[in-house]
């Protein structure tokens, strides 16, 4: 590269020498590299004594790695609305009855559900009694109109604006105590819109739109409650191609034909 020249080489062995002052070029190269610079702009930054220069350089790079994320996004958009061609998403009015649940509750927004899942997991394995393990995670007063006009239109939408979420494994009745921040919760039966996802989590947002959109073609109107229910996740089986999740919508009664 020419970037970190030994002091001397030995023309026998082939053997590098170095002095111990150049560790500390060595580790800035390798930091630079890290950053996904081109060789030619460490060159100049290793050259130079200006702030000014290596500012400029590595504004420079900021931008060109920005260009690289929204590009990225673009692609991931169309990617899901492949998906969404390739995997259908029937939407089916079901009734449920009350299920009882083991539950952990938290407030948290949407672009951190994956972590507050996987610490409820951990949390509830040990007490789930029900088929599998299966999760549920119920949203509460989660369906404001911003997140609703984005499922209509192809986008992720990450609403910092907190909500209830509560997750939970299905129990036969709520006997005994439990320890914070454990508690018995009640999934609330009635009727529900329902569809089914199968794959990764990534084009989860899909199925939301399915039963969404279903919903406005037919003039139904939500309850506050709407659910996923992981019946198979990466907590059963290692391969994302294999997860099942199904995702529910509470349906006001007076809406139904």
């Amino acid at each position: 590269m020419g970037l970190f020249r030994p002091l001397y080489t030995d023309p026998d062995t082939g053997y590098r020498y170095y002095q111990p002052e150049q560790f500390e070029m060595a580790e800035r190269i390798r930091m630079l590299r890290s950053l996904e610079l081109s060789l030619e702009d460490i060159r100049q930054i290793l050259a130079s004594d200006s702030p000014e220069l290596t500012k400029e350089i590595l504004e420079k790079h900021r931008k060109h790695i920005m260009g690289q994320i929204q590009t990225h996004q673009r692609i991931l958009q169309q990617l899901d609305q492949v998906s969404l061609e390739k995997q259908n998403y029937p939407v089916e009015q079901v009734f449920l009855q009350d299920r009882t649940l083991i539950a952990y509750s938290t407030i948290s927004g949407l672009k951190d559900i994956e972590r507050y899942r996987l610490e409820a997991i951990e949390k509830l394995s040990p007490m789930s009694s029900g088929p599998s393990g299966s999760l549920f995670a119920i949203q509460k007063n989660a369906l404001d109109p911003e997140r609703m006009q984005g499922l209509l239109e192809h986008q992720r939408v990450l609403n910092p604006r907190a909500f209830e979420v509560t997750f939970g494994m299905q129990v036969q009745e709520a006997t005994g105590s439990v320890r914070l921040p454990l508690h018995h919760a009640i999934l609330p039966g009635g009727p529900y819109l329902k569809t089914t996802h199968n794959g990764p989590y990534e084009p989860l947002h899909l199925a939301h739109q399915a039963v969404v959109k279903s919903a406005q073609q037919h003039g139904l109107t939500f309850g506050p409650i709407c659910f996923e229910h992981f019946e198979v996740g990466p907590w059963h089986e290692t391969d994302p191609a294999m997860w099942i999740t199904h995702v529910f919508y509470q349906v006001e009664p007076q809406t139904l034909p």
